[in-house]
């Protein structure tokens, strides 16, 4: 099983803050990760290698992460 860590929760907090403009509290940020995690999971056709889930970060032109 996928588990998160401080880091990887930091960072999807920084994420979310910047796209929804909303600051999650870790304990939400956990939550919604996973939740993130396992949607991510079903959509693989046959059992994902953890490393499809390493997250990669797209900057569009106007150097936002998208």
């Amino acid at each position: 099983m996928v588990q998160l860590t401080d880091s990887d929760i930091a960072k999807f907090q920084a994420l979310y803050k910047d796209h929804f403009g909303i600051d999650l509290s870790v304990e939400d940020a956990r939550q919604e990760g996973m939740k993130l995690v396992r949607f991510m999971l079903l959509l693989c056709d046959k059992p994902c290698d953890e490393k499809v889930l390493e997250p990669k970060l797209i900057v569009n032109h106007n150097n936002k992460i998208i």
